[in-house]
């Protein structure tokens, strides 16, 4: 009994070492190698899914899109506090700013985001992250070091084979679907829609906006250009009130009115350029990237900005 506890022992300890030691590597070289050449890039995308299947930064060539989908503030905070430490970096930022960006959407908190958000970003997370994301969610915290170890395996594999770990980070989805039918049907009925659940209140998330507001405080600090977008939308979804147009306005001009807010959720585009209520689909994404393209971002806050 002693040998086997022993042997055990031996096992679980060089378990224990490899993996810190995976997580360890797989941390260096993600640093180094999540952001990608931004060489050419004069603006950076962050944000959830809106805007990760808006822009096509193959077309609107001066951006770099690093969204992810259900991309909490917090991560898109943790992107941008790492890329402000390069030399050559993007002198703008596009943030997706909508409803369910700013109403207790679960995003950070739901023990199912915390385990497949930290396996991705845990490398540009330090110790106060860490610290926060426990306090928040201890459980759920501690239950994502196995996804945080599976991920840093699958990184390094990718890593070690030449492939770009870059789009782990975040990236361009060209969404390949359009369900409007489908989901004018179930909001008719009042059931569940099939891209995003609907805010139970309109209660601001705490998180939310402490990492929000961290954002604007690093875009200042470091003279970034900061543009809160909210991108385009279905009418049908912009006129249902459990979605909280009205009351996301009011939290704007409240607390807000001093950031530039590009307002694009109305820009008329035809059914056939979405994916969903709130998701442009691959047609969507080329029409709007190109807009984006053609004019500049002060040329369009002359016509979307919320003044």
């Amino acid at each position: 009994m002693n040998i086997f506890l022993k042997r055990l022992a031996i096992f679980l300890m060089l378990f224990i070492s490899l993996s810190a030691v995976m997580l360890f590597v797989n941390k260096s070289i993600s640093e180094d190698n999540w952001l990608g050449d931004v060489s050419s890039k004069t603006v950076i995308a962050l944000g959830d899914s809106n805007m990760e299947c808006a822009i096509n930064d193959q077309i609107y060539s001066r951006a770099i899109n690093k969204a992810a989908s259900s991309d909490s503030y917090f991560y898109s905070y943790l992107k941008l506090r790492d890329l402000i430490k390069i030399s050559e970096k993007p002198d703008t930022v596009l943030l997706a700013f909508a409803p369910h960006n700013i109403f207790d959407n679960g995003w950070l908190t739901d023990s199912k985001h915390i385990g497949s958000k930290m396996k991705i970003y845990y490398p540009l997370m330090e110790y106060e992250d860490f610290k926060y994301m426990y306090n928040l969610n201890p459980h759920a915290s501690i239950a994502a070091v196995p996804a945080m170890i599976s991920g840093a395996v699958s990184n390094l594999f990718q890593y070690a084979t030449g492939k770009n770990i870059s789009p782990n980070f975040g990236s361009f989805l060209s969404l390949d679907r359009n369900i409007l039918d489908k989901v004018r049907e179930l909001l008719s009925k009042g059931e569940p829609l099939p891209f995003f659940e609907m805010p139970e209140t309109f209660d601001i998330s705490v998180s939310e906006q402490l990492f929000l507001q961290k954002i604007i405080s690093l875009c200042q600090d470091n003279n970034i250009k900061l543009y809160l977008i909210n991108t385009p939308k279905r009418e049908e979804i912009l006129n249902y009130s459990k979605y909280g147009v009205e009351e996301f306005y009011r939290y704007y001009d409240a607390n807000l009115k001093d950031i530039d807010f590009l307002d694009m959720s109305k820009l008329q585009l035809p059914e056939a350029d979405y994916g969903d209520f709130v998701h442009l689909n691959t047609k969507g994404s080329t029409e709007f990237s190109t807009i984006l393209q053609k004019n500049c971002l002060s040329n369009l806050y002359k016509v979307y900005g919320r003044k």
